[in-house]
């Protein structure tokens, strides 16, 4: 697969497919709802509750934080043996 290959493997998932900020927790999708300014219970449900999570997850739901879109980017690659770099920094950064 070229890089171009690649790139476009994930910007049609990522970018053209209607993914949202937000993240799943026991089966429901929260999202922050800026119709009233900051959305504090959101972010503060962001910081006490969230865990990064499944790849599939973030695909099912379409919403996702930076780092599920990360992870979620790592699978795609991963599910056509596209070698790569793509990591977080938690367990000092093993792949």
């Amino acid at each position: 697969m070229t890089i171009k290959e690649a790139c476009d493997l994930l910007k049609d998932e990522l970018l053209d497919n209607g993914y949202e900020y937000g993240f799943c927790l026991n089966g429901v999708t929260y999202k922050p709802d800026f119709s009233k300014g900051f959305d504090e219970d959101f972010f503060n449900r962001l910081l006490k509750d969230y865990r990064i999570q499944d790849p599939q997850d973030t695909r099912r739901a379409k919403a996702g934080t930076c780092h599920d879109a990360v992870v979620l980017m790592r699978s795609i690659l991963d599910e056509y043996s596209v070698p790569s770099k793509i990591w977080l920094f938690r367990n000092g950064g093993e792949t």
